[in-house]
């Protein structure tokens, strides 16, 4: 983790990080084959890292959007193969739910940005900068903010 912050460029202290664990589904392996297209590749199970503060999380997810296109080439890890990698917060699970059906709506009715900040998942129409940021608390603002489309879509 300390490596990926310093790419970042974030300073982390060993006092920074209060755990790391990898989380999801245990295989006979760490590494597990994902298959994409005509080809299988090999991907970790994703790490949860826990930091002490949160101006510290809130720095490093700013500065990972920055750079989105980072590669573990780009830090050195030893892979054959170039694979990108991302650095998100991590959420609740009924929050990870709402996400999941907010950008698929989002996809149907051809919303143009759908993202998580603090927790909360927000939902924005076009490019216009004028164009209003929309929270989805639960689902029950799917229909406000969506519109009648969104109850068609459903059916």
């Amino acid at each position: 983790m300390s490596t990926v912050a310093n790419k970042l460029g974030v300073t982390l202290n060993d006092h920074d990080i209060v755990f790391a664990e990898r989380v999801g589904r245990h295989s006979s392996n760490l590494l597990r084959e994902v298959q994409t297209g005509n080809q299988n590749r090999i991907e970790a199970r994703p790490l949860v890292v826990h930091l002490a503060r949160r101006i510290t999380r809130d720095i490093l997810l700013k500065n990972a959007r920055v750079r989105r296109t980072i590669t573990t080439v780009d830090l050195g890890l030893p892979y054959k193969e170039t694979t990108k990698f991302y650095v998100n917060e991590r959420l609740t699970k009924p929050n990870r739910v709402l996400f999941a059906k907010a950008r698929e709506t989002a996809q149907k009715l051809k919303w143009k940005f759908v993202w998580t900040k603090d927790g909360r998942v927000y939902v924005k129409r076009g490019d216009s900068f004028n164009a209003p940021v929309r929270v989805i608390y639960s689902e029950d603002d799917f229909t406000r903010i969506f519109g009648e489309p969104y109850s068609k879509s459903v059916k």
